[in-house]
């Protein structure tokens, strides 16, 4: 079996992460965000939130407050301060 050297192929991205998913940077204190949970379930799409938020804090370097509530139609997130 011969396995062929290519060049010039684009390598196709890995994945999207936080800061391309969520708005965190844009969001002072009173500012919020809804991330609809479609056909997923509610709980994973919170607990998704809130590990990209604390993701968030580690490479920011900030200390990110949010509040994550589930509303009718996804996962409201409001950010409650910067410290």
């Amino acid at each position: 079996m011969t396995i062929l050297v290519e060049k010039a192929v684009s390598m196709s991205p890995v994945g999207k992460v936080a800061r391309d998913v969520y708005p965190f940077s844009a969001c002072a204190p009173g500012d919020s965000f809804l991330v609809p949970f479609g056909s997923e379930d509610p709980e994973v799409v919170g607990m998704r939130v809130r590990k990209a938020a604390m993701a968030y804090e580690e490479r920011a370097g900030v200390s990110f407050a949010s509040a994550v509530v589930k509303a009718p139609d996804g996962i409201r997130v409001w950010c409650v301060g910067q410290a």
